[in-house]
């Protein structure tokens, strides 16, 4: 049986949900060559995202810091870092 996904193209929402959840995500390039953000589609990151749609509170400065490094991981996936 495979094992489900949650996949979003979102940097604020990967960003988001590796916050709330701890879990980073996979980078995979989808069908036209853009990176999606991959995460296993359990309870955890089901209400991390949940809570980014309800606008909940989190430390900017982290959320910064995730948010660079996760854009970073993505040029750098695409070929596109310096």
């Amino acid at each position: 049986m495979a094992t489900e996904k949650f996949r979003t193209r979102d940097l604020s929402l990967a960003s988001a949900v590796t916050l709330i959840s701890g879990i980073e995500p996979v980078m995979e390039a989808d069908p036209s060559g853009k990176v999606q953000f991959t995460f296993p589609a359990d309870e955890g990151i089901r209400k991390a995202v949940l809570s980014y749609h309800d606008g909940a509170l989190a430390p900017i400065c982290d959320f910064v810091e995730i948010f660079k490094r996760t854009k970073a991981a993505m040029f750098n996936r695409r070929g596109c870092g310096r």
